[in-house]
């Protein structure tokens, strides 16, 4: 099993349906547009708490199990004399478990780093790019502490749940997987009006998305997203 696959993923037979995807996005982007349209944006505690509030129904309204999926369905809970029960094979299976626990926390780590260094990378040959194509690139501002504790974590699971779990899942059965993250890819940079923030977007959208195509691990591109944004930090101190 892959160690980076956790609860967070959506198998196959509990995928949310397209329409249901883009409805999602586009209340989102209601959400956090809007306001930025009547010239009040959202900032700091207050954007934290609006996108804190985003996640909750898209994490409640999740796929649900559908008839004939066993997949998607709740494993029943042991009773209790099971589970007071250790024999040598529950220590072994506790054992296996703990090295899991492990071996996910070190895959999540990875895909943090690879979106770290993916993201400084990108930023470095766009700041060399720049120039030769005549295109000067913006001078971003650092972000507030709320701002940034949004980014690397309400915020990179949001848009992971949004534009992967929700756009990849339910666009693959009928774009195919490159389609599906062509497609969510587009949307996702189409949320960043700037020019160079939307040529960022794509590309990180096209990397996570193939990432998530592959391996169907939620939180290991929400891990990666999270690197994205922190070397996006970093690079605004340069």
């Amino acid at each position: 099993m892959d160690p980076a696959r956790s609860s967070t993923t959506v198998p196959d037979a509990c995928r949310p349906s397209a329409a249901a995807a883009l409805v999602a996005v586009a209340l989102v982007w209601a959400a956090l547009l809007a306001p930025r349209a009547l010239g009040s944006p959202p900032e700091g505690p207050a954007l934290f708490a609006l996108v804190s509030a985003l996640c909750v129904p898209l994490l409640a309204a999740r796929p649900r199990a559908r008839p004939g999926s066993p997949r998607c369905a709740r494993r029943p809970r042991a009773g209790r004399r099971a589970r007071a029960t250790q024999t040598a094979a529950g220590r072994a299976l506790a054992v296996r478990r703990e090295s899991g626990v492990r071996s996910r926390a070190r895959a999540l780590l990875g895909a943090a780093l690879a979106g770290f260094a993916g993201a400084l990378l990108l930023a470095a040959v766009a700041a060399l790019a720049g120039p030769t194509l005549g295109v000067a690139p913006p001078a971003w501002r650092a972000p507030g502490a709320w701002s940034l504790a949004c980014q690397l974590g309400p915020g990179a699971l949001l848009e992971e749940l949004l534009y992967r779990e929700r756009l990849v899942g339910a666009l693959r059965p009928a774009l195919g997987a490159a389609g599906a993250v062509a497609a969510s890819s587009a949307l996702f940079a189409a949320a960043h009006p700037a020019p160079w923030a939307a040529a960022a977007a794509l590309a990180v959208g096209l990397a996570l998305g193939a990432a998530y195509a592959a391996t169907g691990s939620l939180a290991r591109c929400v891990a990666a997203h999270a690197g994205v944004n922190a070397a996006a930090w970093l690079w605004t101190l340069a």
